[in-house]
């Protein structure tokens, strides 16, 4: 029994005798059965070999080497005394001359012949922590003492193999794994020896594998803090590390105010419109899962007041016994009911806004203005509420404006003086107020002598050489506009020779 190739195993090396070739052979047998090599054992002589034969092991020639001492007998056709042939084992298999030793030299010049010495073995965590957590990057390492030692170690986890066989460097192998389960975890090294040391393993070393900590949150994410009685709130749970999976439950106090609800993108909501008046402290309870501990989040305190009062608002003009007509300052008062009421009023006319938000102080608000058209108004207040109080918007108050009056003054440009026909007159037509626009109209008598003419600036300008010999009586009659109502003038009475 040897180390014939020198993997720090045992090979099985027995005679043996081929009677198909009819030679003494000498075979070298692995763990598997498989033959590893063979050796011819020739004759000596011109004789041939007998079937006995016998091997020792030995390191004959002192080089460190294993040699295989073969004695046999020879026959030719009578027993003849026998021979010696020692092998050298790490030769290699030439088949000119046989593989005999003394002619190859073993090229490793390692020492193969199992004389081992015992080896001990231990593990150690070169990196990362004990305990760990769940998907932690942890690096054992297997020492072999004395640290001469070659050969292989693999690492178990119990009775598990969790790495493949890892070659000594310096005595040493490594292992990096980041795939041990939660628990405790019985890490061991097997060592497989070499010709110098015997095979060995470690004593457990025991690692504790644990859930990761998570963290959990809560905030208010619809609604507002403080909020009123029935204002719909929507809380968040937000649960750190992302990866985190598993339900949370929310808590007013100690009481659940929801199931459990499942994380989705490491978040779960709920909304409710059920809080009290008064303090409320939401929590969060996460359940945990197979990786993270289970974690309670820091209370968030949400007031809840009591719901609002509804107040009544209407709208008045000053003085309401006015008939406005355009142009007129105009003042509307919202009174607000009751009078305790703060906050602001925003006037409307037909939805559009005539102010801006105005304070409501002694449960009244007004805003004046001259700008409403001539025609009918819906005139609207709109309450914005505050702190005790709800908002309100008025009944309509509805408003007629009258067109603004205008006069015409019909003169004749400077310069005319002589009537004579045929010759050009200018007729200027004067509206007030200036702001007034539209067209004016030119008549003699009853007859129009021009089309409408529009004003510009408050006036309107006409001139015709077509007025016959004979007396005239010219008039001007304005048109009017949306907010300004139509007027004539005088007649003006003008002789033409």
């Amino acid at each position: 029994i040897a180390d014939i190739n020198g993997d720090g195993l045992q090979e099985i090396v027995i005679p043996f005798d081929d009677f198909n070739s009819g030679g003494l052979q000498l075979r070298a047998f692995g763990g598997d059965g498989s033959i590893l090599k063979t050796w011819a054992l020739t004759g000596v002589n011109n004789s041939s070999t007998n079937f006995d034969g016998a091997a020792t092991i030995g390191d004959f020639n002192q080089d460190g080497t294993t040699d295989i001492a073969v004695a046999y007998m020879l026959s030719a056709p009578n027993v003849f005394p026998g021979a010696v042939t020692i092998l050298d084992t790490h030769s290699p298999f030439v088949a000119a001359n046989n593989d005999w030793p003394m002619v190859l030299q073993n090229v490793r010049n390692n020492p193969v012949l199992l004389r081992q010495s015992a080896s001990t073995l231990t593990v150690a965590l070169a990196s990362g922590s004990n305990p760990s957590v769940v998907g932690d990057n942890l690096v054992f390492t297997a020492t072999v003492s004395p640290n001469t030692g070659t050969g292989s170690v693999q690492f178990m986890d119990g009775d598990t193999p969790i790495s493949g066989s890892i070659a000594l460097s310096n005595g040493a192998a490594s292992f990096t794994t980041s795939a041990l389960a939660l628990g405790s975890h019985s890490i061991t090294a097997r060592y497989t020896g070499d010709n110098q040391l015997s095979p060995s393993t470690s004593a457990a070393f025991t690692q504790s594998v644990a859930k990761d900590s998570a963290s959990v949150a809560v905030n208010l994410t619809a609604g507002s803090n403080p909020s009123l009685e029935g204002d719909s709130l929507t809380f968040t749970a937000s649960v750190t590390p992302s990866a985190a999976t598993g339900t949370v439950t929310f808590f007013d106090g100690g009481t659940p105010i929801s199931g459990d609800l499942p994380l989705v993108g490491s978040s779960a909501s709920i909304t409710t419109s059920a809080l009290s008046p008064g303090t409320h402290s939401i929590t969060v309870q996460y359940s945990g899962d197979a990786t993270f501990n289970a974690a309670t989040s820091l209370a968030f305190l949400q007031t809840v007041n009591p719901p609002k009062a509804n107040v009544s608002i209407s709208v008045r003009l000053n003085p309401t016994t006015h008939s406005p007509t355009f142009g007129d300052s105009l003042t509307f008062t919202a009174s607000v009911v009751p009078a305790a009421a703060t906050g602001t009023v925003t006037f409307f006319d037909n939805g559009t806004p005539i102010s801006g938000g105005i304070a409501v102080s002694g449960g009244t608000a007004s805003v004046s203005t001259s700008a409403l058209a001539a025609g009918t108004h819906s005139i609207t207040a709109q309450y914005s509420g505050d702190a005790n109080f709800n908002e309100a918007t008025s009944a309509v108050f509805s408003l007629s404006v009258a067109k603004a009056r205008t006069t015409v003054t019909l003169t004749i440009a400077a310069g005319d003086d002589a009537f004579k026909a045929g010759t050009p007159v200018t007729f200027v037509a004067t509206i007030t107020p200036a702001s007034a626009s539209g067209t004016v109209t030119f008549f003699d008598g009853a007859s129009a002598i021009s089309g409408p003419v529009p004003v510009n600036g408050g006036s309107a300008s006409f001139v015709t050489s077509t007025l016959a010999s004979g007396t005239h009586f010219i008039s001007a009659q304005y048109g009017g506009d949306a907010n300004f109502s139509a007027s004539s003038s005088t007649a003006l009475k003008v002789k033409v020779k």
